[in-house]
């Protein structure tokens, strides 16, 4: 064996042992994309080439029979393994530049059939030795029709190149360098081996174009995992910080739920109800079989007091909800409970259709005694006089206001009454004998009307009473107030007089409220103008017998 066939044994003996490598890795992957699978088809081929060729120098010149069949075997596998690695190139370009245009199609379809064309030829060739044949020494040489052996890999690199080039920006550039590489190296190949006769370098130069596909597909998936990795590692990101909202919201929601006596969220879509929280009085009504709908009434009829049910259950009609709250974010409704007292009843809108009526609502119920209890008393303390104790103006406008010109019922009566003397007693006695004077007119006032109707401080000396009684028992309680006054002695002011004027309905048929106020009013004038008449005749006679006594 000369020294060229040792070297070309040794080269191609370590390309076969990278390429079986090479195919074993790609076999331990398993992975199932098409082009793993052709990938690992061309290198398998290039060791079956690499095989072929190692055993075709290490049989050359044996005479034996082991040897003639083995350079023959060898010779034929390594021209049909290189056709059809050709074949397989051509369908792993079709599948990275993604090819839709139908000429480039009919191009590589060209290679195919020059491929197979030239592989029929070598079957061929095998029986009458036009493209090569052996010599005595078993010794292997081209035939007069050698050139047609280079056909198919000649013309058909030249049209893969022309495609891959016409189709360069669809493949990665990385692939892009392979395939040409693939294509380019044999001819440098083929050069090299005009100059330099004997070596493997066309085999070993597609061996190492096979080479680089497959490093080029490694570094690619390697490039997919990696960004994968990163998609993922960013997903996951983006699930940790939804799920931090999540759990913020939750944390909100939960508080908010501990200030509500019942929590709910409500599918009006799917009938169905999920507790957020909830007292057991309301608890034992949640029931998932029997949907929200019935839920809700067996909550509000046995939770409200009858008085309130009908309302609240008209409030609460889930069949009707969602037209009532079209376009609104909550409604809000105050009812009475059995046992918890006042309570609010609120829906709140959290997903709308189109239409903009809500899907999901959440339904609330609280406990707003406490609350209630501090607006009566702010209502209370906007309607009462300080210093009194009774009813205000303000209490006395907002009463009557519904009044105006109706007519009150026929037992009602309109009392004006106004303190006597009271600024007198300021700026003779002080500010603190007239509030006693005004608190003692109160109670005398009080004690004779108020268990017949209202009674109101409108103004310093100014009281009204309206009352509901007949005429006997309105004379009564004149007779009352008089005798009261009459009788009444204080720290600071020992008497109180008190002016008053009265109109019943009854004495005035036809007459509207405010007739009826205007006349007492008048009457009320009246009587003070006659007291003030007394007072000053009292003043001029003691004035008279004072200037005999002189």
């Amino acid at each position: 064996m000369d020294h060229k066939s040792i070297i070309s044994i040794s080269i191609e003996l370590f390309a076969l042992v990278i390429s079986l490598f090479i195919g074993i890795f790609l076999l331990l992957q398993k992975r199932k994309e098409h082009e793993d699978s052709l990938t690992f088809r061309m290198v398998m081929l290039t060791s079956v080439v690499l095989l072929s060729d190692i055993l075709a120098h290490v049989f050359r010149a044996d005479t034996s029979t082991l040897g003639w069949w083995a350079v023959r075997i060898s010779n034929f596998m390594v021209y049909a393994t290189n056709y059809m690695i050709l074949i397989v190139y051509g369908t792993c370009l079709l599948m990275y530049i993604e090819l839709n245009k139908k000429r480039h199609k009919i191009y590589l379809s060209i290679v195919t059939i020059l491929s197979y064309a030239s592989i029929a030829l070598l079957i061929m060739s095998q029986f009458v030795n036009f493209l090569y044949y052996y010599d005595a020494e078993n010794i292997y040489h081209r035939g007069s029709y050698y050139v047609l052996t280079q056909i198919a890999p000649v013309a058909g690199g030249l049209i893969y190149f022309v495609v891959l080039m016409a189709n360069r920006k669809r493949v990665q550039k990385n692939m892009l360098v392979a395939l040409a590489l693939y294509l380019i190296l044999p001819y440098v190949a083929t050069i090299f081996q005009v100059f330099v006769y004997g070596y493997p370098a066309q085999t070993v130069a597609g061996v190492i174009g096979c080479w680089g596909i497959f490093f080029v597909r490694e570094l690619e998936v390697r490039n997919q995992l990696s960004n994968a990795l990163e998609e993922e590692i960013k997903k996951q990101e983006i699930l940790e910080k939804n799920a931090n909202k999540l759990r913020e919201q939750y944390l909100i929601l939960q508080s908010m739920a501990d200030v509500y006596y019942s929590m709910h969220l409500i599918d009006l879509k799917l009938d169905t109800v999920q507790e957020y929280s909830a007292q057991d009085t309301v608890r034992q009504f949640v029931k998932e079989s029997s949907g929200c709908v019935k839920m809700m009434v067996d909550i509000i009829s046995n939770a409200t007091k009858d008085e309130y049910k009908e309302a609240a259950l008209k409030f609460t009609d889930l069949t009707t909800l969602s037209e009532r709250m079209r376009d609104k974010k909550s409604i809000v409704g105050e009812f009475i409970g059995n046992n918890l007292g006042w309570y609010r009843a609120q829906f709140f809108a959290i997903e709308v259709d189109e239409d903009k009526k809500p899907t999901k609502v959440i339904f609330t119920t609280e406990d707003i005694n406490e609350e209630k209890k501090q607006r009566e008393w702010l209502i209370r303390r906007s309607r009462t006089d300080g210093l009194t104790g009774i009813n205000n103006r303000q209490a006395y406008d907002e009463d009557v206001a519904g009044y105006g010109d109706t007519e009150p019922a026929e037992d009602f009566v309109y009392i004006s009454l106004d303190v006597n003397g009271l600024k007198i007693v300021n700026d003779t006695q002080g500010h603190a004998a007239g509030d006693e004077l005004l608190k003692g007119a109160c109670e005398c006032i009080k004690e004779a009307f108020e268990h017949l109707g209202h009674v109101y401080r409108i103004g310093g000396d100014e009281f009204i009473a309206l009352i509901h009684t007949d005429i006997d028992t309105l004379n009564k309680q004149l007779e009352l107030l008089d005798n009261s006054t009459k009788n009444w002695s204080g720290k600071y002011v020992n008497g109180i007089s008190i002016s008053y004027g009265y109109v019943s309905k009854s004495e005035n048929p036809t007459q509207t409220f405010n007739d009826i106020a205007v006349l007492a009013d008048q009457r009320m004038y009246a009587q003070k103008k006659e007291y003030h008449k007394k007072v000053d005749k009292k003043k001029g006679d003691k004035s008279k017998k004072s200037d005999k006594n002189k």
